[in-house]
């Protein structure tokens, strides 16, 4: 029997802002002399649990996060509510009891949005009011955030038993059973992607499977050679490029693949350090490692960009047009230029960062286990 325990990817993150990329203190308050642009961007803290904020229990990591809906927030006020509060004053909306606390990110559909609790029950709530739409019991809990397919949502379980799940009525179409893993699960691994027909899940083994939308059937397999590591979970994210695909793994590979008569074979492929997270946008693969490397990759040929060490991995990839924002599950948090890697600011919050930050309009917020979310502005 396998035992089942995820594994968040433990990050302290020092960032610099001298264009060389040295080492600086985790703190631009400090009695060094630093470009005033070195200064973090902050745009509001909220404080969701006081309780928590004054006594400062350590070791807690919040895994569903928060969302946003307008000027107001949506997530877990402990383990045993889930609450609706105001951004900008602390006015509780709505709050709600729970049975089992929450293991899923919190995500939002339309004017709705789901909840995964460690009991293995998946609810779906209206917005407004946070009244239950329908409750569905899928056994072991899902972590991986789900991710909507026409009607359908799709559900992953720590057992790597995808669920295609009614997204009106909470029914379960199908299930396709990925295989268990053989020991731990690492926190940032990869949720499903839609690619016209197909689901492409990523595994703890490594591996990408092509699954049916409709059937939920298996249409194909890629297996990746490579050194046996302990820990080869698909992390971060999953990404399509026209006719290809570009993923990540924990063991340091990062591999473009392309589709060949409805099945994937092997484009370019780099052989990296350990990788914590990745994130795409505009044609660049992100990539963060457990030793404090961060670099952009060309997502067509894999070609190196640009690469910053940041004195540890990253749980948070946020890229933006012109920056991308990194967090650390030890409470660091970075911005740095999208053209160059040049470090344009860095913070230190103190506290585990959830993988999923809330973008309100023109602010960033990183949630910690504490239930602090700490803003900034995006530029």
């Amino acid at each position: 029997m396998f035992r089942l325990t995820i594994l968040p990817v433990a990050v302290w993150l020092l960032a610099s802002c001298a264009t060389n990329h040295q080492p600086v203190p985790t703190s631009c308050d400090s009695d060094y002399a630093f470009d005033q642009s070195c200064k973090p961007s902050r745009a509001g803290l909220i404080l969701a649990n006081k309780d928590l904020d004054r006594t400062k229990p350590l070791g807690l990591f919040d895994e569903a996060g928060w969302i946003a809906d307008g000027d107001y927030i949506i997530g877990g006020y402990d383990s045993r509510w889930l609450i609706k509060r105001a951004i900008n004053s602390a006015k509780i909306i709505w709050q709600i009891p729970i049975e089992a606390s929450m293991a899923m990110p919190v995500t939002s559909f339309g004017p709705n949005f789901l909840t995964g609790t460690r009991d293995g029950k998946l609810t779906l709530r209206a917005k407004s009011d946070g009244k239950k739409i329908w409750e569905q019991s899928i056994g072991r809990f899902a972590f991986r955030r789900p991710v909507q397919a026409g009607k359908s949502l799709l559900v992953t379980t720590v057992e790597q038993k995808l669920f295609s799940i009614d997204a009106t009525t909470g029914k379960t179409n199908w299930i396709y059973d990925a295989g268990g893993p053989t020991g731990l699960v690492i926190y940032t691994a990869s949720e499903p992607i839609v690619i016209d027909q197909t689901i492409v899940l990523g595994t703890s083994e490594g591996s990408l499977h092509g699954i049916n939308l409709v059937s939920g059937k298996r249409s194909w397999t890629y297996d990746l050679r490579a050194p046996s590591y302990r820990f080869r979970d698909v992390v971060g994210q999953v990404t399509q490029i026209g006719n290809s695909i570009v993923f990540s793994r924990y063991d340091g590979v990062v591999s473009g693949l392309r589709m060949t008569g409805g099945t994937p074979k092997e484009a370019w492929r780099k052989d990296l350090s350990a990788i914590t997270n990745s994130s795409f946008r505009n044609g660049v693969f992100y990539v963060s490692h457990l030793n404090g490397d961060f670099r952009a990759l060309e997502a067509s040929s894999g070609r190196e960009l640009w690469k910053v060490n940041l004195g540890q991995g990253a749980n948070s990839i946020f890229p933006t047009e012109s920056q991308v924002y990194v967090g650390g599950t030890n409470g660091a948090i970075a911005a740095i230029a999208s053209k160059n890697g040049e470090v344009r600011w860095f913070d230190d919050v103190a506290g585990a960062i959830s993988r999923y930050p809330v973008i309100v309009k023109d602010r960033i917020f990183f949630s910690t286990g504490l239930k602090a979310l700490y803003g900034y502005h995006i530029r």
